[in-house]
Parts: structure tokens; C-alpha cells; sequence
């Protein structure tokens, strides 16, 4: 594994998860609820209520399954089984870096491990590991997406360097370190390429009050989907939007029930 300099490591080290948002205290799920998977990068863990096809919640960047306390418990009201996990990286699930293959792998080894999911719900970079996941053959039939990550052509991270004066030849050495250790390059993945050929239905909901994942790229997915539907009437901010009633109320009514004969 090849070292680098001062600067390149203090960089690498922004790419790590930060510690979770969420705030302190159990497991939103009973003991008795847990499962551990695992996979090729490590044990993930996840938690099941309700039998029967479940919906698949996946968490953002720095969260945890605990923010989607407040779907969970609609959700579970409305007689829908639910399953919740931790990404690679994140609350008590194993690893150092987070990426969007390794989270997509880990949503596979979930899946596996808890079935059977008719569906996925996801938030923020929740929705990247769940798109990798469907172009990886994940088998479900609809995918809610809230706030998406709609890339340009420019991973953020180098964006964000440059606009902070960092040398090309600094990023370069990041980029090289990162790919050594994750075996995955900072190039933003592409949601509409991941998710074109799905034949499932995509439900893409976006505020005009987040400031993270603005609502003109995701509108602009939606409309080169075949088979999506938006919804950008809420109001909420970014992280907010797990807990928006409004938001809620439109997944659940939109998921519905499995429809292919389970």
C-alpha cells in the first residue's frame, strides 16, 4: 500500500464517514431484530420487522437506520414489513471507507441475508448504493429515492479541493491513494446509466428548501427515466426530508403493497 504526504492523507481522511448525526441511545429496532450479514468487506448489520417481502430502508452519508424512525413506525402501522440497515462504515456495521461499490455489495448482502425485499427506500447517498445495487441485479420490483445525489462530471470532494486552492498534483495523490485502498476511483457515479435499464418503478422526491441535492438535476433524472416519477412539492431540508409527513405520506402511498405475486 503506497504512503503519502502530509496533505494527500489529511485529504483521504475526509472521505471516511463522519461520525454518525443521529442522536445517542439504542437501537431503533428490539435485539431480537438484528441480523448480521456478511459479505466480502465485512459483517453489516440490519434489523427486521413484519413477514413477508419487506421494504429496505438505506440511510445517507453520516446517518445511520435510526433516521428513519418515523417511516419505520408508518410504515409498520400501514402492515408493510421493514428492514433496516447500516452502511459499511456507519453505526455498528464494519469498515473505514465508504464507497458506492462496497455500499451497493453490502445492500446484496442484506438482501440475502433478511429476504425477501420487494422494494427499496433511500435517502441522499442511500440512493447511489441502492442504484448500484439494482445495476448489480438486485431483484425488487420499485425504489423510492429522496433527495438523490445527481452528479456532474466532477466528483464534489475535487471540487470542493480546488475551490479551496489545493494543487493538481495534491489531488492527483489523493485520487491514486483512494483507489489503492478502495479499489474504487473518486469518478461520480452515474445514477441515470445504473438505473436506464431497470424495468421497475422509481419514485424521485426532492425539496426546493435542500440546499445539498438542488431540485433542478433530479427533475432533470426523472424526466431521462423511462419508468420515474417525481414529486418536488416538499418543503423540507436535505436531511430533513426522512422525517417529512408530507414526504412519508407520498412514499408509502406511492410503494403501495408487492405487486408480483409473492
Amino acid at each position: 500500500m503506497r504512503s503519502g504526504s502530509p496533505e494527500a492523507l489529511a485529504l483521504l481522511e475526509t472521505l471516511k464517514p463522519p461520525p454518525p448525526v443521529t442522536g445517542a441511545g439504542g437501537n431503533l429496532m428490539p435485539l431480537s431484530a438484528r441480523v448480521t450479514a456478511e459479505g466480502a468487506e465485512g459483517s453489516i448489520d440490519a434489523w427486521r420487522a413484519g413477514s413477508g417481502p419487506a421494504i429496505l430502508f438505506v440511510h445517507g452519508w453520516g446517518d445511520t437506520h435510526r433516521v428513519w424512525r418515523r417511516f419505520v413506525q408508518a410504515a409498520l402501522a400501514d402492515g408493510k414489513a421493514v428492514i433496516l440497515m447500516d452502511l459499511p462504515g456507519h453505526g455498528i456495521s464494519g469498515g473505514a471507507f465508504t464507497t458506492y461499490h462496497n455500499a451497493g455489495e453490502a445492500i446484496l448482502d442484506v438482501c440475502r441475508a433478511t429476504g425477501p425485499v420487494w422494494s427499496v427506500v433511500a435517502h441522499s447517498f442511500g440512493c447511489i448504493a441502492a442504484a448500484r445495487a439494482i445495476a448489480r441485479g438486485l431483484g425488487i420490483e420499485a425504489a423510492a429515492l429522496i433527495a438523490p445525489p445527481v452528479p456532474g462530471e466532477t466528483s464534489q470532494w475535487i471540487t470542493q479541493w480546488r475551490a479551496a486552492g489545493r494543487s493538481e498534483a495534491v489531488i492527483r495523490e489523493v485520487e491514486d491513494l483512494y483507489r489503492d485502498r478502495t479499489g474504487v476511483s473518486l469518478t461520480p457515479f452515474d445514477l441515470r446509466r445504473a438505473l436506464s435499464p431497470w424495468e421497475g418503478d422509481v419514485f424521485l422526491a426532492a425539496s426546493s428548501e435542500d440546499k445539498v441535492t438542488p431540485i433542478e438535476p433530479i427533475l432533470d433524472l426523472a424526466e431521462n427515466l423511462p419508468a420515474a416519477t417525481f414529486d418536488g412539492r416538499f418543503r423540507s431540508g436535505h436531511r430533513d426530508m426522512t422525517d417529512d409527513p408530507d414526504v412519508i405520506a407520498a412514499v408509502l402511498s406511492y410503494l403501495g403493497h408487492p405487486r408480483g405475486g409473492y
